[in-house]
């Protein structure tokens, strides 16, 4: 059974998240000739979350049951401080060898479905800073994202 397929039933496994699986065929740069699979899963919970500290818990959770998996890199969630803190989201990154084809495989963790829709793989976002193109129901309550009204009073 290939890494992928094991991440995605320990994935399955957990009522709470969903995820959606993007991949690419990519050529080796220079040292090689050929090419390599490259499978992004993007991550969310079923709920929004929407503060930090419930993000980081999440995270840590998923990080957790992926870790016995052998991923070749980790970067949790964390809080950069400075003039405006942002959140780095939790990623792991795997490497798997199937019937001679290299793959590698990138995890990330989302505080919603929207925002893994709409975010890079190795995201920081800003608090406050990520305008949703869908705000939901729980968008006024949202850390993630400024309101329209507080970004319009900011132009002013």
């Amino acid at each position: 059974m290939s890494k992928l397929e094991v991440i995605k039933e320990v994935l399955a496994a957990n009522p709470e998240v969903t995820w959606e699986e993007e991949g690419i065929q990519l050529a080796y740069h220079r040292l090689r000739s050929g090419y390599y699979y490259s499978t992004g899963l993007r991550v969310a919970p079923r709920k929004p979350i929407l503060r930090v500290a419930s993000l980081r818990q999440f995270s840590a959770e998923l990080v957790r049951q992926l870790i016995p998996l052998g991923p070749t890199s980790v970067s949790w969630c964390y809080i950069f401080p400075g003039r405006r803190e942002a959140v780095r989201l939790a990623a792991l990154y795997f490497q798997d060898m199937q019937n001679n084809l290299e793959t590698t495989i990138k995890v990330s963790i989302y505080p919603c479905q929207v925002m893994a829709q709409n975010v890079g793989y190795r995201a920081i976002i800003e608090l406050g800073g990520y305008e949703c193109p869908e705000p939901c129901e729980f968008a006024p309550k949202c850390i993630f994202r400024v309101s329209k009204w507080r970004a319009l009073k900011k132009l002013l």
